[in-house]
């Protein structure tokens, strides 16, 4: 079979051989990145790289967590849930384009003011200097006071895991986004004991090169229907 292959054939197959690594670094590259049909086209990972901000392929934001749990969150989050979050953001432009209503608390006043004018109106977002097991952690808007998702993604997390449960309705859901991170292991069991299940998820996220991961904590009757 070989002889009848042509000059430019056999030269390929004669640098394949020679250069294994370097072939397969190809076939990657056309298949994933020149290809505008590959899934990090279709994620918007290539948008979001070459924007150095994570957005979708339209441009859309997205929340920086992976690809994987932003597909659950758009599957999942309905219009008639509240949603609360420590640590406001692209997740916030997203999040606020599927719910009732978001409500963030953020730590970094600066960020706030800049990301403020792009909210909808069904979100909104409250400055709280950054402490240890204070305010941030216990920060609840006085007009909702249960939510039906809690996504803990900013500063204090062991302790935001903690009181999120005070936030959460019966049904609720909380997020831990970096839960790979021995540091929030306390939250995490805390979660556990107090009968919470636990789905964690990984994969790429937006502007990421790495392995990211999320985990969703759930009571057996959850608004996820997990």
């Amino acid at each position: 079979m070989g002889k009848n292959l042509s000059v430019s054939q056999k030269f390929k197959q004669s640098l394949y051989k020679a250069f294994p690594v370097l072939s397969s670094h190809y076939h990657a590259y056309r298949r994933l990145i020149f290809n505008q049909e590959s899934y990090l086209y279709k994620s918007g990972w290539m948008n979001s790289v070459a924007l150095n901000k994570p957005v979708d392929v339209n441009s859309e934001p997205l929340p920086w967590m992976n690809f994987s749990v932003i597909d659950l969150l758009r599957e999942r989050v309905t219009e008639d849930m509240n949603v609360f979050e420590y640590g406001c953001g692209y997740s916030t432009l997203f999040l606020s384009k599927l719910c009732k209503k978001i409500v963030s608390v953020e730590h970094d006043q600066v960020w706030l003011e800049t990301l403020k004018p792009k909210f909808a109106n069904n979100a909104e977002a409250y400055y709280c200097e950054i402490d240890v097991d204070g305010d941030y952690c216990r920060f609840t808007p006085e007009h909702i006071t249960q939510f039906d998702l809690v996504i803990v993604d900013g500063r204090d997390r062991v302790n935001c895991l903690i009181q999120s449960v005070k936030k959460l309705k019966e049904n609720g859901v909380i997020i831990l986004d970096d839960s790979h991170r021995k540091k929030y292991q306390e939250g995490k069991d805390y979660l556990l004991s107090r009968s919470f299940k636990a789905l964690t998820i990984s994969g790429l996220k937006p502007t990421g090169t790495g392995v990211d991961t999320s985990t969703i904590y759930y009571r057996d009757q959850n608004c996820f229907d997990l």
